[in-house]
């Protein structure tokens, strides 16, 4: 879609298997929650089950930082988007704006609206 001339905003934290992570990334877009130090774990390095393992950071603060730019990118993308397609095992189960999702009684409003996990 990007070589077409589309704007595509794809997979911001990495590609993510967890379900979990998935539910409270999206919760994170569609809530407008912001990261804090506490949504970070640091062991050898620092780092957040909703991050893909690329996503390295030199501290906690920096790690906040960097991705609240994302998820308000994210979150913007989301607004702002003619078409979200969300796709599972390669197939496209659900179109719309984000709003028209979210009203939806589809997989992505049920994990918008699931209690989270965290």
């Amino acid at each position: 879609m990007a070589q077409l001339g589309f704007d595509v905003l794809s997979n911001p934290f990495g590609i993510i298997y967890n379900p979990i992570s998935i539910q409270n990334l999206l919760q994170r877009i569609s809530n407008n929650t912001a990261y804090t130090e506490t949504d970070f774990n640091q062991r050898n390095t620092v780092f957040s089950w909703e991050h893909h393992g690329d996503f390295k950071y030199s501290g906690v603060t920096p790690a906040v930082e960097t991705s609240n730019v994302i998820l308000t990118t994210a979150r913007q993308a989301a607004q702002k988007a003619d078409v979200i397609l969300v796709v599972n095992d390669g197939e496209i189960i659900e179109q719309g704006k984000h709003k028209e999702l979210i009203s939806k009684n589809g997989v992505s409003s049920k994990l918008i609206k699931l209690q989270s996990f965290s």
